[in-house]
């Protein structure tokens, strides 16, 4: 009991002790004068004023140089003029019927206003850096004047030469004058960069509009939003655009969509050309790698003593299409965003390489799975230019969804039957299989009773995966 009433004491004493040094602390910061920084501006020697007077007059002139309107500056004054009210425009004209508009073609707007986006941002460091010059300039002549100014006040009592003052004051206003021109050169930039500012304003709430009616879309996987496929006058009747369906046959609008999309991307390509180039030159490199490879390997040829010599020897023995197939998966993260049209070319270059390449490396049967899985991406290609409410559109629909289904039946049969040439897929084969199968069942049932956006997404999700999945496969 003595033991903890002592401790308690100490306990009590040491707490009051750390309290009052506490406040004692806090009293002496609070009464604790503020000390205030300040900056003597260094003066000129009176022995060499005539040799600073020399080397400002060279810095003023390079000064002036650095202040003549930049070209690149000029260039986006100008092109802000006619972009402006072009991208207003734009932004009305999409932003009234974004509604209507289908997945893809959020997406290619999306693309389309990233690459806005992307150029502005380029013309934003330019005119960023600038505006960091000027005012580094800016500073640079104030502290000079400052200082040439001291100068002349510290003269005044030491000499009364008239000569002096007189080269001083000059200095001084030469000095004023490029702080004058410099101000007006920056109040030019700002005007610029805040026109530039309220542009990409702009186009960020377009693309903010773009995701919002993407989510929207998505909201309406689970409603009906077109009669079942049966009643095809009802079909005909709520079509996006019935004048456009009245006049023009299917394979016109075909054609009319193709030449849209080639236009489109030749205008892609020409932004993105040095990504292109350095796609093509990435996939080349890849292909020299391999071709390497084989000549040494059948320098030293032996006999294949595991699977994975086969299959390498298989890759190897098709350089071009493995390094095609590849080298565009791979590089195809060059591009920050990619318009649908491109997308679809490469995945199709892709899915061709892997219909060859994969059962030279598996089983021969399994090709004929994926050239319908082929067929398949060929045919939603199609679907794509024709009305998305036609009937016909609907058909097609489920046309793909049947044809993977079987693809998937089949391609099961084969892989069971042979399941030594699978040896990586087999959780594949037995779970994910009979889930693409449930989903391509809900996509036919969604389709024929008239909820189309379910069984599209369903179908595209599906068959992307299997894309994917084939070519991650080699």
């Amino acid at each position: 009991m003595r033991n903890s009433s002592i401790f308690r004491l100490l306990f009590s004493f040491l707490f009051v002790i750390s309290i009052a040094y506490t406040s004692y602390s806090q009293e002496t910061e609070e009464t604790k004068p503020v000390e205030t920084e300040v900056v003597e501006v260094k003066t000129i020697a009176l022995n060499d004023i005539s040799t600073e007077t020399e080397k400002l007059g060279q810095r003023i002139r390079k000064l002036r140089d650095i202040l003549k309107p930049i070209v690149k500056a000029e260039e986006i004054d100008s092109l802000l003029h006619t972009v402006y009210s072009t991208i207003n425009t734009q932004r009305d004209s999409l932003l009234t019927g974004i509604s209507e508009l289908s997945q893809r073609d959020l997406q290619g707007a999306i693309v389309e206003w990233s690459n806005y986006k992307s150029e502005l941002k380029d013309y934003q460091s330019t005119i960023d850096s600038r505006i960091k010059v000027l005012n580094s300039l800016n500073d640079e002549v104030v502290g000079e004047i400052s200082r040439w100014q001291t100068t002349k006040e510290k003269l005044v009592e030491n000499t009364e030469s008239i000569d002096l003052f007189t080269n001083l004051d000059t200095m001084i206003f030469r000095l004023q004058d490029m702080v004058q021109v410099t101000l007006v050169r920056l109040d030019s930039i700002l005007i610029i960069q805040k026109r530039l500012t309220e542009t990409v304003l702009t186009i960020n709430e377009v693309i903010s509009e773009i995701n919002r009616a993407e989510v929207q879309l998505q909201k309406d996987y689970f409603v009906f939003d077109s009669p079942a496929i049966w009643n095809f006058g009802k079909i005909n009747l709520i079509s996006q655009d019935i004048a456009r369906a009245d006049t023009l046959s299917s394979s016109t609008l075909i054609i009319s969509g193709v030449g849209d999309d080639f236009v489109q991307l030749g205008d892609f390509l020409s932004k993105n050309m040095q990504r292109a180039i350095m796609q093509v030159v990435f996939v080349l490199l890849l292909l020299s790698l391999l071709f390497v490879v084989k000549r040494k390997w059948q320098k030293g040829e032996s006999e294949l003593v595991n699977s994975l010599e086969k299959e390498a020897k298989i890759v190897i023995s098709n350089s071009i299409v493995a390094s095609i197939a590849v080298g565009i998966l791979v590089s195809s993260t060059f591009y920050e965003v990619m318009i649908p049209v491109f997308s679809d070319v490469l995945i199709l270059i892709i899915l061709s390489c892997t219909a060859y390449l994969l059962p030279k490396l598996s089983h021969p049967k399994i090709s004929r799975s994926l050239l319908i899985v082929l067929l398949v991406y060929v045919l939603k290609s199609i679907e794509i230019y024709i009305d998305p409410e036609s009937i016909l559109a609907r058909v097609i629909l489920l046309i793909n969804a049947s044809l993977l289904s079987y693809a998937f039946i089949i391609g099961k049969r084969i892989m069971n039957s042979n399941k030594v040439n699978f040896p990586k897929i087999s959780t594949f084969r037995k779970y994910i299989v009979p889930f693409y199968l449930v989903f391509m069942f809900v996509a036919i049932i969604a389709n024929i009773i008239g909820m189309v956006n379910l069984a599209r997404y369903l179908t595209s999700a599906v068959l992307t995966s299997v894309a994917l999945g084939a070519v991650v496969y080699l």
